[in-house]
């Protein structure tokens, strides 16, 4: 197929079937993975403003008779934390390994939210696990509330039982939880904020990666598709001078 003639020369686009249908796939393939880092980066841009929104508030007193809190807002709460323990594996603080420690916190309608206390720095050995102190009366205590990612996954056990009331979890899981525990756990969890008492080191991080990255590798993979558009092209034009 003859696709322009330039002083003397036509250029010939002739393309194999093939080679049109793995181009297509692979254009597919780049311009979707662009797309998903943008909607990456629009979730992230959300998230900071909803951070930056609440930052300014002063907790609210929440019940269990209200609406679930909005993720990442302050809320002050009253109940009793159980015995159990949950260790959140694998959380590092200033390149140092060690655990999140979670606690079920039961409300006035017997119902849990789970309470994340910070982080405490792991024992040299995994069959040691960290002393921790928890309050049985009743407490008030605030912090924000955070909604789990619901596509989280790990690779081989994701519960690993240690005592009676003492387990190592590799996730955030409140269906999990409400197992073990026997009762309905709400699907947020409560971050504590540094000014309450009973945590430990509290540097909560909202997000992982800022909307910029996610931007500028939205930008890698467009420009890789418009590379592959352009060799499909190149490779598949032939030039030949006019009246061969």
């Amino acid at each position: 197929m003859k696709i322009i003639s330039v002083k003397g020369f036509e250029f010939h686009f002739t393309p194999n079937r093939w080679m049109v249908l793995l181009t297509l796939m692979v254009l597919f393939i780049f311009c979707k993975l662009g797309a998903w880092q943008l909607h990456r980066a629009e979730e992230k841009r959300i998230i900071v403003a909803h951070v930056a929104h609440y930052a300014a508030k002063a907790p609210r007193a929440w019940q269990p008779t209200d609406n679930l809190p909005n993720p990442y807002e302050k809320i002050r709460v009253s109940g009793h934390f159980t015995t159990d323990l949950f260790f959140l594996d694998n959380q590092h603080h200033h390149h140092q390994l060690g655990y999140h420690v979670i606690s079920p916190l039961v409300l006035t309608n017997q119902h849990v939210i789970m309470v994340d206390r910070g982080w405490v720095k792991a024992m040299p050995s995994r069959e040691l696990l960290p002393s921790i102190s928890t309050p049985t009366q009743t407490i008030f205590l605030s912090g924000e509330a955070y909604y789990p990612s619901k596509n989280q996954w790990v690779l081989g056990q994701s519960i690993e039982k240690k005592h009676a009331h003492t387990t190592i979890v590799e996730l955030i899981n409140v269906k999990l939880f409400s197992i073990f525990l026997h009762k309905d756990v709400y699907p947020f969890i409560i971050r504590l904020d540094n000014q309450s008492a009973h945590g430990f080191r509290r540097e909560w991080a909202r997000i992982n990666m800022p909307p910029q990255r996610h931007e500028g590798y939205a930008f890698q993979w467009f420009m890789m598709a418009f590379t592959v558009l352009i060799l499909f092209i190149t490779l598949n034009t032939n030039i030949k001078k006019a009246n061969e």
